[in-house]
């Protein structure tokens, strides 16, 4: 199905808050989430992965001038990578990456949206992070429409739906709702 990036990346934010990443994690996932589909709507299987919790805080560990990641689950490491790249840290090594595509993905929207250049390399599973003069290529999203798969756009909305109030009185006694009964 064909639907506008804007939307997936509504859903995206829903799915993830469902899934029980922060908001500010979920915020940059959802990002990800719209510039990987739109550039490569093949990887749709990574972003279900990611998904999967547990999503607990990034175990970091720090070597001199690097943030060393040893297990990089990406919808909770990427932010904690966009925000090193930010500081005065020379690299990011991002060992055991779950979603190399949506990690390449929230690096390529940090280059798009904040202007940072960054460069990264592959060693097997391992990634490594750094600011630079010079940055990897990216395919930027050439339309706002994105493909997505009638499975992924399902496994999102499911999730999305964990954030929604059930429909009881007791929730409307306490303000869930639109409007007034009355």
């Amino acid at each position: 199905m064909i639907v506008n990036r804007t939307e997936v990346v509504a859903l995206a934010l829903k799915a993830a808050r469902g899934a029980g990443i922060p908001l500010g994690h979920a915020e940059d996932f959802a990002r990800a989430v719209g510039f990987l589909l739109s550039v490569s709507p093949d990887q749709a299987s990574e972003i279900a992965a990611s998904l999967v919790g547990p999503h607990v805080p990034v175990p970091c560990q720090i070597d001199g001038q690097v943030l060393c990641i040893a297990t990089t689950r990406v919808a909770m490491a990427a932010p904690v990578v966009l925000d090193a790249l930010l500081t005065d840290f020379s690299s990011i090594v991002a060992r055991n990456v779950d979603a190399p595509k949506l990690l390449e993905a929230a690096l390529s929207v940090a280059m798009v949206d904040r202007g940072v250049r960054v460069i990264w390399q592959w060693d097997g599973s391992t990634c490594t992070i750094a600011r630079g003069a010079v940055q990897s290529p990216i395919v930027r999203p050439s339309t706002c429409q994105v493909e997505v798969t009638a499975a992924c756009w399902d496994n999102l909305k499911t999730l999305a739906e964990a954030t929604l109030v059930p429909d009881t009185l007791q929730s409307r006694l306490q303000g869930a709702g639109g409007g007034s009964d009355g």
